[in-house]
C-alpha cells in the first residue's frame, strides 16, 4: 500500500492499482474555503479487504480535512470510519479463530 500527497491530490494504490484519489477543490459551491472531493475506484479493485481499505482511508481524509479546519465531521464520514475500522477488528478476529483462544486475543 502506498499514499502519493500533492498540493491538491492524494491517491492511494494498493498493489500497484489506485484504489482511492481525493482532489481539492478550490470552487466548491457548499463550502467556500474550498473541499475535498474523494473517490474510490472499485472497478479496479479485487477484493472486500481492499474496497474496505480504501474507504476507511477516504473516510479517515475526510475526518482529517475538518478537524484541520475546525468543523463538525460529517456524520457519514465517522459512521464510515467506525464501519471500517469494526470491520478489520472482526476480520483480524476470525481470522485468529483458528489457533483458539489466544489466537483470537494476538489478532485483535
Amino acid at each position: 500500500m502506498a499514499l502519493y500527497i500533492t498540493d491538491d491530490t492524494m491517491t492511494l494504490k494498493i498493489d500497484d492499482r489506485v484504489v482511492a484519489t481525493a482532489r481539492f477543490s478550490k470552487h466548491d459551491a457548499a463550502n467556500e474555503n474550498g473541499a475535498w472531493i474523494v473517490s474510490t475506484h472499485p472497478a479496479r479493485l479485487f477484493t472486500r479487504d481492499q474496497m474496505m481499505t480504501a474507504l476507511t482511508w477516504a473516510a479517515s481524509m475526510v475526518v482529517l480535512d475538518a478537524s484541520r479546519r475546525g468543523q463538525r465531521v460529517p456524520l457519514l464520514a465517522a459512521w464510515s470510519l467506525a464501519a471500517g475500522i469494526a470491520t478489520t477488528v472482526g476480520a483480524n478476529l476470525a481470522h485468529g479463530l483458528g489457533h483458539g483462544a489466544v489466537g483470537v486475543l494476538v489478532s485483535a
